[in-house]
């Protein structure tokens, strides 16, 4: 018998899980390709439509007014990275001004700003290939990485037994 199993056999109740919880070692960071530490980005905005973000933050910032004004603003407020709409299932997302929304453009723009930049897909799992496809639009397009916003459709009351399938 180990002493983890004698200890645990000795101590009552929640002592017990306490004590084996305090023995796991706690989990290290992964260092992603290019640098990004996932435990550890910093401050971070998500951006919907970009054609509001760039109207003074829908009107609440008079200094924003095009996508480098922008990302200068979102440097000074703290913000290390941001997290942009890039694809709507298995399509491209496009607002008023910015069709695609996501491209090498914006990315260089944060860049040139010190700004790391995600893309992301709300995914529907309706058609994983063209959601990869979106996966790799947003890598060519420079990104530092990427958002799968699966919601409610990747649930098993809805995708049933295939769900597991599909994600992987």
């Amino acid at each position: 018998m180990s002493i983890l199993s004698r200890v645990v056999r000795v101590l009552p109740g929640l002592t017990a899980v306490a004590l084996v919880c305090s023995s796991i070692p706690p989990a290290q960071a992964v260092i992603r390709d290019g640098g990004i530490d996932p435990s550890n980005l910093g401050k971070g905005e998500w951006i919907y439509q970009m054609n509001q973000a760039v109207a003074q933050c829908n009107g609440n910032v008079p200094s924003v007014s095009d996508v480098p004004s922008l990302m200068i603003y979102l440097k000074n407020q703290g913000v290390r990275y941001i997290i942009v709409k890039a694809g709507s299932g298995a399509d491209l997302f496009s607002t008023t001004g910015f069709s695609p929304q996501f491209t090498s453009n914006l990315v260089n723009s944060a860049h040139a700003a010190g700004l790391w930049i995600f893309g992301y897909n709300r995914s529907y799992a309706t058609n994983t290939a063209g959601e990869v496809a979106i996966a790799n639009y947003v890598f060519q397009q420079g990104a530092d990485g990427f958002v799968w916003d699966a919601e409610a459709e990747w649930e098993s009351s809805r995708i049933g037994s295939q769900g597991s399938a599909l994600a992987i």
